[in-house]
This record gives C-alpha cells, structure tokens and sequence, in this order.
C-alpha cells in the first residue's frame, strides 16, 4: 500500500508511524553498531568473539553522549534497538520513560518471533531493522532478546573530560608501570574503573583513580583512616593496583595450569583485567570450572555476581585502549591537562596544615591538588599531618 503512494507523503506516513511507536523523543531507530579496525597486542589480545562487544564499547565512550540512552541487547551488546537523545538511564525522572521504551521494543520482538516462526513477510522498515540484528533468524533467540533489554548512557563527554585527565596522571601512571615491569598498556584501565577522576567513588564504597575497595585497600598496604585515604592518592594508588595484578597474575596462572599446562600469559590477560572487576577469587573459581579459555567462561560461567559489568569489563578496557589511542580521531584536538610536577617530603613529626602553609607559602588548593589523601579532618585543621606522611610540595 505505502508503495503506491507519493513518495513525499510516503515519507511523512513512514515518520508519524515510527512516532506512534517510539514516542516523541528524540531517537534514533535504526542505529548500528559501528564496526573499528583494532590494533591489538601480544599482552591483551582481542578475541575475535569478542569484536562485537568491544565495537559497542568504543561507541559508548566515543560516539554517544551520557545524556543518551542506548537500548540494546545484554547478551549480545552490540545488538543496538534504539537510541534516545537527552534521556540518560539512571537519571531518576527517566525510569518510566524508558521502562516503556523496553516494553515497546520487547512487544515487537514477540511480534517479530512470531513472524518468524509463521515465515510471515516482514513489512515494517523497524521490524526489518530488528530481523538485522538477528542474522540466524532464530524465534527462540528473539524471544530471549526480549526478557534481556538494557540501557546504557553513552560517555563521550566523560570520556572527553577523561583525556584531559589522562594528561595529568598519565604520566606519573607509566612511570609505576614501568618501574613495576608491568605492561604499558595498563595505563587505560583507569578510563573504565574512573574515567582517570582520582576523586571518583562508586555506589558500593571503592573510591580513588583505580577505585579501590576499603578493605582491598589495607590488604595492598595503603592506610586508610581518619586522617588519611591513600586511595585517593594516584601515585600511591597506582602502586598498589600494580601489586593487585601481579599476584592476580600468579594466583590465575596456578589455577590455569592446573587445568591446561599450555596456558600462555598472553590468554590468562583477559582473566587478570577482568578479575580486577570481579575478584581474584571469583575468577579462579569460574577457571577451576571451565579451564582457561576465556570465551568460555564469559558465554558458561554462571554465579549471582557475574553479570553485565563483569562479562564486559576486558571488553571495555580494550575499547578504552583504542579511543584513548585514536582520540583525534574520535574527539579532534583536546588540551590535556598538565602533568603533576612536585617534591616529596617525608614528615619526621606530626603537624598541622597551617604551618605547612605558612612555612612553604602554598595556598590550600595548591596543597589540596598535590596530597588528596589528606581527609577533611586535616582540612579542617582537626588533626595533624602524621609523621612518616609524604607531604607533596
């Protein structure tokens, strides 16, 4: 029927259709997952299964912005619904907006599965789109699909502030790496734990550029008390992620070669950067079950706590490698910001931030950015530097 008809009216019924399904918000209904050529290395490959999953990362962090909600598959990430301008997902005036939105494009799945199922002619240019997104055709799969809709704000702009960031620790960051001997490409993890904000915290407590837990924390030897959170120190921070992975390492190697005496390093990477998510414990688990073959464990592994995050968390991390990488590409020119330049000065005795200001003539905020550790408390001038501090000048 729409094909006898002016093209021009054709076109404005084609719209007022897609409006009765989507609503009238701005959005994108017929998106797809832009496909990146990677440049990946012998220390963290990019399994070929995985391609997908990183393409959908490297458009969250570079393509759309946080106020975007991006609907789409949480099995198959890159599988991409629909695309909805200014409607961020976990912005509180939002949820019923978008739990429509996913009742809407699982009420077409149904229908779609249906279709599928009759070998019914697919007509609508949506429906068409969705069938896209499954190229097996499988009735099962899209009813699947339908139970599994998510939504995921973009990060362009967060991602944006991150290389301004990444300017100013970076540096210090490769520096550690490199006297740690661990790899380089390391550096990009802090863009999915933080987006490089060492002042960053997470809903469940970790805090800091590598967004480290409490109780993680003491274990790695950081002091965390009234007076000083040196989670929130980068520097001391960074050394402490860099001991985390080294016995992340040699904790995952023993348990893969228990199972496959084969094992390289090189397939054990995706084990140890995703463990830095999970837990060392929960991925020595999950390789004690299934062997080391990373895939495998991403596609099998079943607990309560092996979820969205975890499944994507190596995925990011690579995204995040190839963006920072290519960010002219990407974000054009970005000024970063200034790396930190500063003396150390280890305290023989306790004292109070005012005299550190008044002997070194430094304003709080110039004290502030250089000792983030330093809590409130000392801010305040309720309790002292304690001695064996390395106050930052």
């Amino acid at each position: 029927m729409l094909d006898s008809l002016n093209p021009g009216i054709r076109w404005l019924l084609t719209c007022v259709l897609l409006v009765g399904v989507f609503g009238s918000s701005p959005a994108s209904a017929f998106v797809e997952v832009r496909q990146h050529k990677m440049r990946c290395s012998a220390a963290f490959p990019c399994p070929r299964e995985l391609e997908g999953r990183v393409n959908f990362w490297i458009d969250i962090y570079s393509r759309w912005h946080s106020q975007d909600a991006v609907l789409h598959d949480a099995v198959v990430p890159s599988r991409v619904y629909k695309v909805i301008e200014g409607r961020a997902c976990g912005r509180k005036g939002n949820t019923a907006f978008i739990k429509d939105q996913k009742k809407r494009i699982a009420a077409e799945l149904h229908t779609l599965a249906k279709k599928v199922d009759r070998k019914s002619p697919v007509n609508s240019a949506y429906q068409k789109h969705l069938l896209k997104l499954f190229p097996e055709r499988s009735s099962n799969d899209i009813r699947r699909a339908a139970g599994d809709i998510r939504c995921q704000s973009g990060n362009h702009d967060g991602f944006t502030a991150a290389l301004r960031r990444f300017g100013t620790y970076g540096p210090m960051v490769r520096r550690v790496l490199k006297n740690s001997g661990l790899h380089s490409d390391i550096q990009y993890l802090p863009f999915v734990e933080s987006s490089y904000n060492p002042k960053a915290y997470s809903r469940v407590g970790a805090a800091g550029l590598w967004q480290i837990m409490p109780a993680t924390g003491r274990t790695l030897g950081l002091e965390l008390d009234a007076t000083v959170d040196e989670r929130l120190d980068p520097e001391a921070a960074s050394w402490a992620a860099v001991r985390y992975l080294k016995d992340a390492r040699k904790t995952l190697t023993v348990a893969a070669r228990a199972r496959n005496s084969r094992v390289s390093q090189s397939e054990l990477s995706p084990f140890v950067i995703t463990s830095y998510n999970y837990g060392v414990n929960g991925m020595r688990r999950a390789i004690n079950k299934l062997g080391p073959d990373y895939m495998r464990v991403i596609n099998q592994y079943r607990s309560r706590k092996f979820q969205v995050a975890v499944k994507n968390f190596y995925a990011g991390f690579l995204a995040a490698r190839h963006v920072a990488r290519n960010h002219k590409r990407f974000f054009g020119d970005i000024t970063p910001g200034r790396p930190l330049q500063y003396q150390t000065l280890i305290l023989e005795r306790p004292v109070s931030i005012a005299r550190v200001q008044s002997v070194f003539g430094l304003t709080e905020a110039q004290l502030k950015a250089l000792n983030p550790a330093l809590t409130r408390f000392v801010w305040h001038g309720w309790r002292f530097i304690p001695d064996g501090y390395r106050l930052r000048l």
